[in-house]
């Protein structure tokens, strides 16, 4: 049942892949228009595709989650799936999707630590290399006109992480809607606003940014374990009309 699932949401994951893909060659033309015309003045580059794809993919994900809650989970108790049942195979197709979109960020990213670092090289025509990491410069290869690759990759471990976010973030935003409707829409975009906003709004301090990350994390964790749990009971007795 899952195969034929994920056969008929073929397009969700050439989707998924696309998007993906095309940030990739995004900016990979536009670091090599950059090096083309600024390489004399510049002498350096960077890496990108290791911390702006996991953020598109992730992106991606919680979108197609959101709609797999609201459209395929639904769709499929109205055809008189068991609950338990169609909502295991809306998760496994969105598991499903999810390894494919963020493996091939990992993979592309990959791609480019090894690559185009070289390939740039070529395209400069610079005779030296070196890779910045984390404030340190490590020298591949000597020259009088080195090039200087930063790479802000992120951690392998940052990839599942925001994987399993954004699936997470996906069911608990389609269940909302599911019981709120467009007033849950409403807070949504309220919630979303407030993240992007209130960094200019609020009269920061330095200070704040020595509370322990730790609590932090496990705050945002019980809120999205007790999201998730509420999300997971409501879909499992919503009110699915016919």
């Amino acid at each position: 049942m899952l195969k034929k699932l994920i056969r008929l949401n073929l397009d969700d994951l050439w989707l998924t892949v696309g998007v993906v893909g095309f940030f990739f060659l995004l900016i990979h033309l536009g670091t090599a228009v950059v090096l083309h015309f600024f390489f004399a003045s510049e002498h350096s580059s960077l890496l990108l595709s290791g911390v702006v794809l996991p953020i598109v993919s992730a992106i991606v994900i919680a979108i197609l989650s959101l709609g797999h809650t609201m459209l395929n989970f639904t769709t499929a108790v109205k055809f008189s799936q068991n609950r338990r049942r169609a909502l295991g195979l809306t998760l496994g197709l969105v598991g499903f999707e999810t390894t494919c979109s963020m493996g091939f960020a990992a993979l592309l990213a990959l791609l480019e630590r090894a690559v185009a670092p070289r390939f740039w090289m070529w395209l400069t025509g610079a005779d030296g290399l070196s890779i910045g990491r984390g404030g340190h410069s490590f020298l591949l290869t000597a020259g009088d006109n080195s090039l200087l690759v930063e790479d802000f990759s992120l951690d392998w471990w940052w990839f599942p992480l925001l994987a399993a976010a954004a699936v997470l973030l996906g069911i608990i935003m389609g269940a909302l809607i599911l019981r709120f409707g467009r007033r849950g829409s409403w807070v949504l975009l309220v919630l979303w606003m407030t993240i992007c906003f209130a960094p200019q709004l609020l009269p920061w301090d330095a200070s704040w940014f020595t509370f322990p990350w730790q609590y932090l994390a496990v705050g945002g964790g019980i809120i999205v374990l007790a999201g998730l749990t509420w999300s997971v009971r409501y879909l499992l007795r919503a009110p699915i009309k016919s």
